[in-house]
């Protein structure tokens, strides 16, 4: 079986599997999918920033500046 999930509701995903009510090998799997997701939202913030890296105005120390009190990247 095959699930796509889109990038953005991965969290949302980890959420709801960690708070189901599962015992003994469902439990398990619940798991290692909850680790593979998380692993998976890694991955995705990591591109995220290389993305704004490349693309934004960046400060004195290399990152992306922002404005509007922080709501918008300075791109």
């Amino acid at each position: 079986m095959q699930v796509k999930i889109i990038n953005e509701k991965l969290g949302q995903v980890i959420n709801l599997l960690f708070d189901l009510p599962l015992k003994g090998k469902q439990s398990r799997h619940r798991s290692k999918c909850i680790k593979a997701l998380d692993e998976r939202l890694k991955e995705v913030a990591e591109q995220e920033q290389e993305l704004l890296k490349e693309h934004c105005h960046l400060d004195e120390e290399g990152n992306p500046k922002i404005k509007n009190n922080g709501q918008e990247w300075d791109v």
